[in-house]
């Protein structure tokens, strides 16, 4: 008698593939002392794990149309890297972190239960060892540099916004699998809050505390209305203001609205000057872009305090040009296809924290990685729909 496993069927190989990809994207060990081993430790068993789904993935022949135009989009990403003779391996890893998500989800997508609950683990996970060690080690208080802290979520404490939206989310949607969900949905609001609080990352503390706030609004017609507000104000921003780059600083009624209403700086902290040389490395290669570039990229061609353009569009636009922006886009449309009509609360939420996180990316530049969770959460939804209660 031979026993024969149906490993579409097993929790355990997913749950502990996806916990090791989520806590390898999400946490930042290279740039903390006595933490680059572990750093090489999880980055191994991504690479392990890639080769695992792949195998069986190649077996199962399981791809869906967004699965298969994010392979496009990460494969020109590499091809990109390799004409613009750029960062190769930063592109080799993000194929390896993004594929083995995609696959991992196509692959168990029957069961995608089990993949929102092991995400919500994991970055649960990852957010409250974020704040263990932001109280036993206070040391980041006093460094002058804090962008270079060596905070554990992301790195940077700029990076800790799109970490701590897909933890909620991820837990707001296990909450329709069961309400015992909410002995950690709880007290994970309380420590997002506080370490955003603590290290005064002002622009993910207000989007966070914008999406609890739409969150607990029971009018799904009022809801509706503040997800299109906020989606319609970032298209405008993004259009008017981004790419627009220094011109702000010109523009009386923006100076007007940005200095005397809202009380900001103008520069948005000299944000505005690293859009506006952002936009001009476009520019010059504005088709496919110059592929994954690097922190010395950066420093020689975008000659502005801080690395990258810090917006997520003007970054796509300098990984890939035109032709990788249009692969996003068309990839955008497909997944907002697959919203239901009409819309339940639950898919309210998703686009709700699709929404926050598009504002966020107006001022910073997070991992493909996050995106694309998010977009899973919409694309396959009726699946997730399944196991609500």
């Amino acid at each position: 008698m031979t026993l024969k496993i149906d490993l579409k069927k097993l929790t355990f190989l997913p749950f502990c593939m996806l916990f090791v990809l989520v806590c390898e994207i999400s946490l930042a060990f290279a740039g903390m002392d006595g933490k680059q081993m572990l750093s090489y430790a999880l980055l191994a068993l991504v690479i392990a794990d890639f080769f695992v789904i792949t195998y069986l993935y190649a077996r199962a022949h399981t791809a869906t149309n967004f699965s298969m135009l994010v392979f496009l989009f990460l494969i020109l990403l590499l091809v990109f890297t390799v004409i613009g003779g750029n960062d190769l391996k930063g592109a080799v890893f993000v194929f390896f972190e993004v594929t083995s998500l995609i696959m991992i989800v196509d692959y168990y997508r029957d069961n995608m239960k089990m993949i929102v609950i092991a995400c919500t683990v994991a970055f649960s996970f990852c957010i409250y060892y974020n704040f263990y060690y932001l109280i036993t080690n206070p040391s980041w208080i006093v460094v002058a540099d804090k962008d270079n802290a060596g905070y554990p979520l992301g790195g940077n404490y700029n990076q800790f916004g799109c970490r701590m939206l897909c933890a909620m989310i991820s837990n707001i949607i296990c909450l329709k699998f069961s309400k015992k969900w909410l002995l950690n949905f709880i007290p994970l609001v309380l420590v997002c809050v506080v370490s955003l609080g603590i290290v005064a990352s002002m622009t993910s503390l207000s989007c966070i505390v914008l999406f609890l706030i739409i969150y607990m609004i029971p009018s799904r017609s009022i809801k509706k209305i503040a997800i299109i507000t906020i989606i319609s104000i970032t298209l405008l921003f993004q259009f008017t203001i981004v790419f627009n780059g220094n011109g702000i600083e010109n523009n009386k009624t923006a100076r007007y609205i940005v200095e005397d209403v809202l009380g900001k700086d103008i520069t948005f902290t000299k944000r505005t000057e690293k859009w506006d040389t952002g936009m001009k490395a476009f520019f010059r290669s504005p088709f496919i872009g110059h592929g994954q570039v690097d922190t010395d990229w950066y420093q020689a061609n975008m000659v502005v305090k801080g690395i990258g353009p810090h917006n997520f569009f003007v970054n796509l636009l300098i990984n890939g040009g035109l032709i990788l922006m249009a692969v996003f886009i068309f990839l955008t449309y497909i997944v907002l296809r697959k919203i239901p009509r009409p819309t339940d609360s639950t898919m309210q939420n998703i686009l709700l924290s699709i929404a926050i996180l598009f504002t966020m990316m107006l001022m910073e530049v997070y991992a493909y990685f996050f995106v694309l969770y998010l977009f899973i959460l919409i694309y396959y939804y009726g699946n997730i729909k399944k196991s609500f209660k």
